[in-house]
């Protein structure tokens, strides 16, 4: 098994592009953009030291297609606790004209766990009105917040009787309607009280890193699997990648160089407006 870009041969990867993104298709002009958004993110983490690698499907990606899933329509990167805040102070405090950092500072209706770089010169609707109370619906990045800090008993506490209630919002539309007269309290109780509070009965792992508390996903990685990051090609750019590209895919997707059935060429329904 080749562990380089692009692992599939030209003529399938070819095949894959006319059948899901073909030049000039909603799906590539998206992917186009996000690629835009993602050298944005590289260049601010190269000019001020900041740690991120591109994550899950974006990675598998890189990996397998040398760019974006023909299929794919979202684009992920993961930054350590630490880097998170420091980015997001940037984002905070800078003038960019182009994209915002979707946060509960920013949007006070956008209660995720993880922050979420949008674009502000597009407009994403799905069909489902999750998207229907946010300030910004750009198109997004989404940047999950990493720690080495986790305990999964704990986690799952974080997860079932607090994130669930704030972040479900985001993907189950229903739960706003019954629920968001508790959201904000939940939401200060998380990351006020429940997270920094887990975070200290938890010691330091010197080897592991997660997904912090309070995200809607339980994952872990070793140290030695992401350190030092490398570069990896994607879409004719380069990004920040983890070291072991074939153990961290593993830990996500398993047989990561299959291609799976047509059936289950995962894909969020949406429409996107150019602006």
């Amino acid at each position: 098994m080749p562990m380089c870009n692009f692992i599939l041969n030209n003529k399938l990867n070819e095949e894959l592009r006319m059948l899901y993104n073909p030049d000039g298709s909603i799906l590539r002009m998206a992917q186009l953009r996000m690629l835009e958004m993602l050298k944005f993110i590289d260049n601010i983490c190269q000019e001020y030291d900041i740690n991120y690698w591109i994550e899950s499907g974006t990675l598998l990606g890189a990996v397998r297609h040398g760019g974006f899933i023909p299929w794919d329509d979202d684009a992920d990167i993961c930054m350590p606790v630490k880097d998170y805040l420091r980015f997001k102070e940037i984002m905070l405090n800078g003038d960019f004209k182009d994209y915002v950092l979707q946060c509960h500072d920013t949007d006070p209706n956008y209660y995720g766990t993880w922050g979420v770089l949008r674009d502000l010169h597009s407009e994403m609707s799905d069909g489902h009105h999750r998207l229907g109370g946010f300030n910004f619906k750009g198109l997004q990045v989404d940047i999950f917040p990493i720690d080495d800090r986790c305990n999964k008993a704990l986690w799952k506490i974080s997860r079932q009787y607090f994130a669930y209630l704030v972040n479900a919002p985001l993907f189950e539309g229903r739960i706003t309607k019954y629920f968001r007269w508790c959201v904000p309290l939940t939401f200060f109780l998380l990351h006020k009280a429940i997270i920094p509070f887990f975070r200290l009965l938890t010691p330091s792992d010197k080897s592991v890193l997660y997904y912090r508390y309070g995200m809607f996903w339980y994952r872990r990685y070793p140290k030695s699997v992401i350190y030092p990051l490398r570069k990896i090609d994607f879409e004719g750019e380069t990004l920040n990648a983890p070291k072991d590209l074939d153990k961290y895919l593993k830990e996500c997707y398993g047989n990561w160089w299959e291609i799976p059935p047509e059936n289950k060429r995962e894909t969020h329904k949406f429409y996107v407006e150019f602006k």
